[in-house]
C-alpha cells in the first residue's frame, strides 16, 4: 500500500494561524503509523513530545533556539567535534578525555551493546582509523552522536545523570528523525539537538522516570508493577491466576518492559508502532503501557506451561509476537473499556 501523509498537513502555517491539532494526532497514532511516510512520524512524536510549536509558523525558531542551546552544551563539555572520534568498543575511560570521564564510559559501553537498533540506522562511511572488520565501523558517526546526548543529558541533569536504559530510549527517537532527515536540511547537528530536547521530555516529563528514580526505587518500582497485576485480575484472570500459581510475578518478566517502553521486546520498525501508540497518550504514558503489557501477555497466554516456571517465564522474557498491530489494537480496547467504566462510577 502506498504511504500516504496524514499528520504533515495538520503542520503546516496557515493564513489564519490555526494551531497544530494535537489531539488529532494523538488519536491518529495511537492505531500507529504503519503506513505513513517518515515524515509523518517525525512531526507526530515532535508534537507529542512538545517539541513543536503549537503554531507552526514559529517552528524555524524553536529548530533555531534548540541548536543554539544545544551548540552551547557541548561547547561547555567541550564536545564539538566527539562526533569525529574514534573509539573502539572497549577502550579505558582515560582515553576519552572529558570533564566527567567516568559517566562517558559507561555510556559508551552501554551504547555499543545497543547493536539490535543501532543496525537499523544507516550505514555512513568508516571513518579512518577504526577496524572495518568491526561490524559497528560503519555506524561510528551515530554511536559518537548518541553517546554526546546522552552525556550531555547526564550533565545537564545531575539528578538523572545517566543510568542503564536510557541507552535504549535513545535510539529509536534519534532513528525517526534521521529516517526524515531532509526535513532538517540533512543537518546531523540539528537531529541530535532536537533529539536532545525529544529525551529531555520523556524523561523529566512523564512518569516512565518513576522507574528510573534514586528515591526509594525498590519500593516505587513494587507499586508500579502492582498497578500492572491488578490490571492483570481484571482483564486475563486465568491467566494471571495460572503465573500466580506458578510464582511468576511482574519484577521477573515486566520490570524491562515499563523502564525500555518494550525496546528489547521488539525489533525497531516494529517497536516504532508501538512508541507511536505509547505517544499518543503521553500524559498516562505508563499506564497505558501497562494495557499493551496485558496484551502482550494475552497474545503468549497459550503457549504458558501451567506446571513449568521455567518454560512460562522463558516465554514472557523473550517475547515471539508477529503482529504488533493486534497488541496495539487490544491494548486500545482494554483502555476504552476501563475508561469507559472509570467515567460511569464517577457520575
Amino acid at each position: 500500500m502506498a504511504e500516504r501523509f496524514s499528520i504533515f498537513p495538520l503542520c503546516q502555517p496557515t493564513y489564519e494561524g490555526e494551531l497544530v491539532d494535537v489531539e488529532k494526532i494523538r488519536a491518529i497514532c495511537s492505531n500507529t503509523l504503519s503506513e505513513n511516510p517518515p515524515e509523518d512520524r517525525a512531526l507526530a512524536w515532535l508534537n507529542m513530545l512538545q517539541v513543536y510549536p503549537r503554531n507552526p509558523v514559529n517552528w524555524a525558531q524553536t529548530q533555531e533556539q534548540a541548536l543554539s542551546l544545544y551548540q552551547i552544551f557541548i561547547q561547555e563539555y567541550g564536545l564539538e567535534n566527539w562526533h569525529q572520534r574514534v573509539f573502539p568498543p572497549y577502550v579505558k575511560k582515560e582515553a576519552f578525555k572529558v570533564e566527567n570521564n567516568a559517566l562517558m564510559n559507561v555510556i559508551h559501553g552501554d551504547i555499543v551493546r545497543t547493536g539490535r537498533h543501532i543496525y537499523f540506522l544507516p550505514p555512513e562511511d568508516i571513518p579512518e582509523g577504526c577496524n572495518p572488520k568491526d561490524i559497528q565501523a560503519p555506524f561510528t558517526y551515530h554511536i559518537r552522536r548518541l553517546e554526546r546526548i546522552l552525556y550531555v543529558f547526564g550533565m545537564q541533569n545531575p539528578s538523572l545523570s545517566y543510568m542503564q536504559g536510557y541507552n535504549e530510549l535513545i535510539v529509536p527517537l534519534y532513528y525517526v528523525l534521521v529516517q526524515a532527515k531532509s526535513m532538517f536540511h540533512d543537518d546531523y547537528l540539528l537531529i541530535e539537538a532536537l533529539t536532545y530536547t525529544m529525551f529531555q521530555f520523556l524523561l523529566t516529563n512523564t512518569d516512565i522516570q518513576l522507574f528510573y528514580t534514586t528515591k526509594d526505587q525498590s519500593s516505587t518500582i513494587v507499586s508500579q508493577l502492582q498497578i500492572f497485576e491488578n490490571l492483570m485480575k481484571v482483564f486475563i484472570p486465568q491467566t494471571h491466576k495460572l503465573l500466580t500459581s506458578l510464582n511468576i510475578f511482574p519484577l521477573l518478566y515486566a520490570y524491562r518492559w515499563y523502564n525500555l517502553l518494550f525496546a528489547q521486546e521488539h525489533d525497531l520498525p516494529v517497536l516504532l508502532m508501538v512508541w507511536d501508540s505509547l505517544f499518543s497518550h503521553i500524559e498516562e504514558l505508563i499506564e497505558y503501557a501497562f494495557y499493551i503489557g496485558i496484551a502482550q501477555v494475552k497474545e503468549v497466554a497459550p503457549q504458558l506451561d501451567p506446571t513449568s516456571f521455567a518454560k512460562s517465564v522463558k516465554i514472557l522474557q523473550n517475547l515471539t509476537i508477529p503482529n504488533a498491530l493486534s497488541i496495539v489494537k487490544d491494548a486500545n480496547m482494554m483502555w476504552a473499556e476501563r475508561k469507559e467504566k472509570l467515567g460511569k462510577n464517577k457520575k
